[in-house]
């Protein structure tokens, strides 16, 4: 059965990123609650079980899994990160019936507990320990995303494989690399002082100078009234506009695949 499909394009995708938007309280003061590196992150079905640190409270699972359950099927990875996009944006709060008006906050990291939505990206990796990047949940929104589209797909197994890897770093060599990229390709950076560390996300289009990327664990768009960035909140899905020679983040490549775009 094919979900809710949200198809925004890349300059509605632009568009909406530019507006302001209000943040509660809580929300970019304390900072966010991070995984230890030995540490397994639960699934949410543990959570339930076992509670434990970082866990999530049962209402805001049940959000989750809501938020979770009205994501697209059968489409193009990109049109499920568009999905989560729309919901960071207040563009849906009704799935299936049922309004969330906070469901936009779970498209960002959370202080004090685990975000249950990004806990569920850590489903498309194998180890579900942060390795390479800091709370590397990126790449694990790639591969979510990715699986996620491939679900009830024809021949969805004959695609080229997930890196099913929690590390920006995998999708270095996954696919081709390409020089012409399209929109819903994947962009990949390395971290310039930590050669293992990266970010990976979705490509929108770029400059001469950045490329703009639709991704998850990036940098808040909002800025306080000095214009300095918010960075309490070091991650949420945006499209974030990222120089290609950044002070932390160095461009690798642009890499595609025909499942991409099937």
């Amino acid at each position: 059965m094919r979900r809710r499909s949200v198809l925004v394009g890349s300059a509605a995708l632009l568009a909406v990123c530019a507006r302001a938007r209000a943040t509660p309280n809580e929300m970019g003061v304390a900072e966010p609650f991070m995984w230890n590196p030995a540490e397994t992150i639960p699934t949410l079905d543990e959570f339930e079980t076992n509670r434990g640190r970082g866990a999530p409270n049962s209402a805001e699972i049940a959000s989750a899994r809501k938020i979770i359950g009205s994501c697209a099927l059968d489409c193009r990875p990109v049109e499920v990160a568009e999905y989560f996009l729309a919901i960071r944006e207040g563009l849906i709060s009704d799935f299936d019936g049922e309004i969330l008006d906070d469901a936009w906050m779970f498209c960002e990291e959370w202080p004090v507990r685990a975000n249950p939505v990004i806990v569920q990206f850590f489903d498309a990796t194998t180890l579900r320990k942060p390795s390479g990047d800091q709370t590397p949940w990126c790449a694990a929104f790639v591969n979510w995303c990715i699986e996620r589209g491939r679900k009830n797909k024809a021949r969805a197994s004959e695609f080229l494989s997930t890196t099913k890897s929690a590390a920006s770093a995998t999708f270095r060599s996954w696919g081709q690399k390409t020089d012409t990229p399209f929109f819903g390709d994947l962009v990949v950076f390395k971290h310039r002082s930590v050669p293992s560390r990266g970010h990976v996300g979705f490509y929108v289009k770029h400059t001469q100078t950045h490329v703009f990327v639709l991704g998850g664990n990036q940098m808040p768009l909002r800025v306080k009234a000095e214009g300095a960035y918010e960075r309490v909140n070091t991650g949420e899905i945006n499209v974030k506009r990222i120089p290609f020679d950044g002070s932390e983040l160095q461009f690798h490549s642009f890499r595609t695949d025909n499942s991409l775009h099937a």
